[in-house]
């Protein structure tokens, strides 16, 4: 209860708690809140709210990390609504990413592993890169490679979801339907698989993205790449 001018106003509030590790809607003024960026141009769309993400060089990521101490290992899923407005050639590409800790002593250290989309021709393929100890060099393993014309999101908005279960097999949704499982992280048995974060990444210079609805769950639960109910 609050006095006000000798009277009483009752306020109450509902307050939700969610069983998600992170979740952002990119609401002012928080659109920017615990994000950490390589060549990306941040800001808000005014038409939607959402976060504009813009390349400033090739490769650029958008990503949210998590601190060692947490200590997070799969089941681990992420999902986001998306829409890229600018991508400039059929090559270019947008990746949802889970990436690892550093592991020292491994043959073959796992830093990451990605589902690519190319929103001009619809193709996608999985991709896990490491660092190979025996050669000194960062290699890709690519699998579940194909095309599917549902991926080409050019000015329209989409759900995509990528997991890892406890079975260590990693699953993409899109738009409320599984597309892919994949055994691809069957190829890194050393890994402890410790989560270092989450990250889009943006192939080319200028491409840009709108992004939305970022959820990351870790309680074992499997994003189907539609919207929540919170």
């Amino acid at each position: 209860k609050v006095e006000r001018n000798w009277a009483e106003d009752t306020r109450r509030a509902i307050i939700t708690v969610l069983d998600e590790l992170f979740y952002s809607d990119f609401e002012t003024p928080y659109y920017n809140e615990g994000f950490s960026n390589s060549d990306i141009t941040l800001s808000q769309d005014t038409k939607t709210g959402s976060a504009k993400v813009v390349a400033s060089k090739a490769n650029a990521l958008f990503r949210r990390n998590w601190s060692t101490e947490l200590g997070i290992v799969p089941p681990y899923s992420m999902q986001m609504k998306y829409k890229p407005n600018k991508v400039s050639a059929n090559t270019d590409y947008l990746g949802f990413r889970i990436a690892f800790l550093a592991e020292e002593g491994l043959q073959k250290r796992l830093d990451d592993v990605n589902f690519y989309v190319y929103p001009k021709t619809g193709e996608y393929k999985v991709v896990a890169n490491y660092l190979d100890n025996a050669t000194g060099s960062t290699t890709s393993l690519v699998a579940e490679t194909g095309q599917n014309d549902i991926f080409k999101t050019m000015g329209v908005w989409s759900y995509v979801s990528v997991s890892i279960n406890e079975s260590k097999q990693f699953i993409v949704y899109f738009d409320g339907t599984e597309i892919l499982k994949s055994s691809i992280l069957n190829n890194f048995t050393e890994s402890s698989f410790l989560i270092q974060g989450s990250s889009l990444v943006l192939s080319a210079n200028k491409t840009e993205v709108l992004v939305d609805d970022w959820t990351i769950l870790d309680n074992g639960e499997i994003c189907t790449a539609v919207a929540r109910n919170r």
